[in-house]
């Protein structure tokens, strides 16, 4: 009788230990991942090329030409802008891309008028898709979801 009181308070002990390593496992990269999204607009002002210059110029691009000369390099259609701070003469314009959850980042300089090139943020979108569904489109976010749940009760 002790014996088998003993095995089952040991098999609960190692089942709470793993549990409780799993779940904070899962507390933490989903709480990395969920700042890296946050933090998506100043990753990608980060990234981008810079500008050529930025003391003192007024903007005077003209949209319909820049919209066609960003169609024109990318082949595709401008999907988002994300305008910058204060100061930031760049532009970043959201492509789509060959694949349907990635996009292209295109810069441009609105002082200059040009393009500044293409920012390379493949591993961001993984990272977005990895914090929604944990990369496992809706089993996942279902997943993640009553995980979610049984940590907030639990």
């Amino acid at each position: 009788m002790e014996y088998n009181r003993f095995a089952v308070r040991l098999n609960i002990r190692w089942f709470h230990l793993w549990l409780g390593l799993l779940f904070g496992a899962f507390i933490c990269v989903m709480g990395v991942s969920g700042t890296i999204v946050t933090f998506r607009p100043q990753l990608t002002g980060l990234l981008s090329p810079a500008a050529v210059s930025s003391s003192g110029c007024t903007e005077r691009a003209d949209w319909n030409r820049a919209e066609a000369e960003i169609e024109q390099y990318t082949g595709s259609k401008i999907d988002r802008l994300y305008f910058p701070s204060k100061g930031d003469p760049r532009i970043q314009m959201r492509i789509h891309g060959a694949e349907e959850k990635i996009y292209r980042h295109i810069t441009y300089d609105g002082c200059a008028g040009k393009i500044l090139g293409e920012t390379n943020l493949g591993w961001m979108y993984w990272m977005v898709d990895f914090h929604h569904n944990l990369r496992a489109d809706r089993t996942g976010r279902n997943w993640a979801g009553v995980i979610g749940i049984a940590l907030l009760l639990s």
